[in-house]
């Protein structure tokens, strides 16, 4: 049985890769960076105070589509009797639905306007990681 050329062992000089690459590789270096050391306890600590107050920072959608749905029936719609109510009274429920729709979008506006940005956040770790510092000094 003849043996398979390709499967023979190949003798690979590491060193003279290695040289070649430090020879060939440019380094560009920009370290002018804040670093945070902050334990993993303090990090998720401040992540889980303030993901939920992140996440109202688009809050304001589902109200904002709700209240133009309102109008937009309202504004398009003819109101009949139906399923036991008037007209009149299917016409009074639009109306308080869009107000508090309307209530409602505001509301949610002005708290994504008022919620923490990832700055903050950032911000945070850093109050909490000259905290630790302080506190080990």
């Amino acid at each position: 049985m003849a043996e398979n050329p390709a499967a023979a062992p190949v003798s690979i000089d590491t060193k003279s890769i290695a040289d070649q690459i430090a020879r060939d590789t440019k380094v560009h270096m920009n370290l002018g960076q804040d670093a945070i050391v902050i334990t993993e306890d303090r990090v998720r600590l401040v992540l889980m105070t303030h993901l939920r107050k992140l996440e109202q920072k688009r809050g304001w959608i589902a109200p904002l589509g709700l209240l133009v749905a309102i109008v937009t029936a309202f504004a398009t719609a003819t109101f009949r009797d139906a399923f036991g109510l008037k007209a009149t009274t299917w016409e009074a429920i639009f109306v308080l639905s869009g107000v508090a729709s309307l209530v409602w979008t505001i509301i949610a506006m002005v708290i994504a306007v008022r919620a923490p940005s990832v700055d903050d956040v950032v911000s945070e770790m850093k109050r909490e990681a000259k905290a630790i510092a302080e506190k080990d000094a």
